[in-house]
């Protein structure tokens, strides 16, 4: 794992000066230290039009990793694991090509060599590169097909193009300059994370999973008009649906499971995995524990109805792991800073400080973790998604014209119900039963309602926004899948918006702040496209989830963890809050952060904090977003005004 920056100059560049561009590529590629602790490499096309810089964090093939990798036709800066390097480069020596080390860079490079851009179909793993083809004066730059990996990219005034792992190493380069995208508040404050392609800043973006972006450096045009291309989606077997499993499926997608988690648990360093107590851990940690003793480490909240410790212990007893368990107290704003320092922009999931603190434990032992992310998104594990399939199910209840005022009427004398069924009341609103689709999902998917957005933005802002909403955002996705159910659908979106914009872009800042590599068994492409064509109907049935997935783990787990609930891994976010005083939570809050931008209405915000404290409503997710924002602003040292004359377009 490695963190890397570009810098590539339009050939119409002039008056390039060696000095300068060698200090401003130190700086930028110092920004990534974190990333890659052990060794750093720099390199200048002698016209100073390519420029490279690396950081490198050493997994395989310690002693002979170090990049930029340069070979007679090309200079590669590279972040992340090929899982079938070994199967690759014994297929590119059968072919001629010849090897001086066995880490997977000079894979990458040969295969380029070899097959062009097409040799991104042939890669299994997670990957995010920058390659100059010095043969044909090309420079390419791609993302892996599921976006474990990110790339983050800007396009200066004088059409310089900057490539870099994180945000930090674009807008630390004197040319940028960052503006704030009001839009992209909206989508933070929605959401609790920006989705790609957009960052917090204007014409700052992160090239999307699956895509890539190739330039010529003889032409001018290729500056002023950059697109990336996409190479893979998952759209394709979502909209090629498959109502039965065979028993030879379920043979294949556990010896591809297998398979996956064997090839991402080789290093030349300690490994270790998350371990939860729930199934899609477990399986990865038996399977890991059949080769190797492994060291497994879970998070606990000292509030019990949070806390999953326990069944992570059991497993950890069960499989003979080295398991290490640590405990979360309501300390949470004292990471605020770091938390800023690690995403760059506002991101407000709140188990990413556990996730933080786990992985800082961790690293006293291993270099590598495994992690189940991605299980429950391919195999329909989440909750939201059982919702959808009741809202469908009580929709057909009723004809169209009785249902409505029905719902209505329930949805106003809900708070009323105390005899409501348990189904009805783990709805938020029943009102929402008469909403499409795409207005449910989004609402299910927010950490902030519209009409508390409504409430907290001020008018110049709300103004700027025009109506947007990341509902429409969401739509797009919804609307290009053709077949299957609305659950479908949602899984689709999950895919494009919420798995690369939150789960993995956590999963990677949180562990490389730690100068850990994550890796992910269950985004293994092969298994993606295999099970993602699945009815929804073959995962759900009733409120029992992810049941393609427990079938194929029989064999593999315990029964008692086969059957295990999911239990989400969230911080007790609403009761920690309360336990300060109301004094206490407004100074930590930095509130006149958020009153000197000019983006928010302070009495609304006021009347949310009061709210929470009342009891009246849980709001502790507002008022966490609103704390990382501010905590944002102030590390940036703006007061983003809002002109109205902005055109405010991503």
């Amino acid at each position: 794992m490695c963190g890397f920056v570009a810098l590539i100059n339009s050939p119409e560049a002039k008056g390039l000066d060696t000095n300068t561009s060698q200090t401003v590529l130190a700086q930028l590629t110092q920004t990534l230290h974190h990333r890659g602790p052990d060794d750093i490499g720099y390199f200048i096309s002698d016209n100073q039009q390519v420029q490279l810089g690396h950081t490198r964090l050493s997994i395989i093939d310690i002693n002979n990793g170090h990049q930029p990798l340069l070979t007679d036709v090309s200079v590669l800066v590279y972040n992340g694991e090929i899982y079938n390097h070994s199967e690759l480069r014994t297929e590119l020596i059968g072919l001629g090509h010849h090897f001086n080390s066995v880490c997977d860079t000079e894979v990458l490079a040969k295969a380029y060599e070899q097959w062009g851009v097409d040799f991104l179909y042939k890669l299994n793993g997670m990957f995010a590169f920058v390659l100059f083809d010095k043969q044909n004066d090309t420079v390419l730059i791609a993302r892996d097909r599921l976006g474990i990996k990110p790339v983050y990219w800007h396009q200066t005034p004088d059409n310089k193009l900057l490539f870099g792992s994180e945000l930090k190493a674009i807008t630390a380069h004197p040319d940028t300059q960052v503006q704030l995208n009001p839009r992209a508040i909206s989508d933070y404050f929605s959401l609790g994370y920006i989705p790609e392609p957009y960052s917090i800043y204007k014409g700052i973006n992160k090239l999307e999973a699956g895509h890539y972006i190739q330039l010529s450096l003889n032409n001018p045009d290729s500056f002023t008009d950059v697109n990336s291309i996409q190479y893979w989606d998952c759209l394709k077997a979502i909209n090629s649906p498959t109502n039965s499993t065979t028993q030879q499926e379920f043979e294949q997608g556990q010896a591809l499971l297998c398979d996956a988690i064997d090839k991402q648990t080789i290093a030349d360093v300690p490994v270790g995995a998350f371990l939860s107590g729930g199934v899609d851990s477990s399986i990865i940690v038996s399977q890991m524990n059949r080769h190797q003793n492994v060291s497994t480490f879970s998070m606990g909240f000292d509030q019990t109805d949070y806390d999953e410790s326990q069944q992570a212990e059991q497993v950890a007893s069960q499989v003979q792991t080295k398991h290490t368990a640590m405990t979360v107290s309501c300390n949470t704003f004292d990471y605020l800073p770091e938390l800023i320092k690690m995403f760059d922009e506002p991101f407000a999931d709140n188990s990413a400080i556990p996730t933080y603190l786990l992985t800082k434990q961790a690293k006293k032992q291993v270099t590598v973790m495994l992690s189940g992310d991605g299980a429950d998104e391919l195999f329909l594990g989440y909750r939201n998604y059982r919702l959808l399939k009741l809202e469908g199910k009580l929709k057909n209840l009723l004809p169209k014209r009785v249902s409505t005022p029905v719902f209505k009427f329930l949805a106003k004398v809900y708070p009323e119900l105390p005899w409501a069924p348990q189904f009805l009341r783990a709805h938020s609103t029943l009102e929402a039963l008469n909403n499409d689709f795409v207005s449910n999902f989004h609402r299910a998917m927010s950490i902030n309602s519209p009409e508390i957005l409504q409430q907290i933005f001020s008018d110049k802002l709300l103004s700027q926004l025009d109506g947007y909403s990341s509902r429409h955002y969401f739509k797009t996705f919804a609307d290009k899948v053709t077949v299957g159910d609305c659950i479908k659908k949602a899984q689709y979106i999950d895919f494009k918006t919420y798995l690369p914009g939150n789960i993995l872009t956590k999963v990677d800042r949180t562990t490389m702040a730690n100068s850990i590599e994550a890796r992910v068994p269950f985004l293994d492409h092969r298994l993606v496209e295999q099970w993602i064509s699945k009815s929804s109907d073959q995962n759900i049935k009733g409120s029992n989830a992810k049941l393609l997935l427990r079938t194929i783990a029989k064999s593999l787990i315990p029964k008692a963890v086969v059957n295990r609930r999911k239990k989400s891994f969230t911080s007790p976010m609403d009761e920690w809050f309360r336990m300060m005083t109301q004094s206490e939570l407004r100074k930590r809050m930095q509130l006149e952060h958020l009153a000197s931008s000019e983006m928010f209405n302070m009495p609304g915000i006021d009347s949310l904090i009061e709210q929470h404290y009342s009891g009246k409503k849980n709001l502790g997710m507002t008022l966490w977003s609103l704390s990382v924002f501010a905590e944002f602003l102030k590390q940036n040292g703006m007061k983003p005004l809002i002109k109205t004359s902005d055109q405010n377009k991503k």
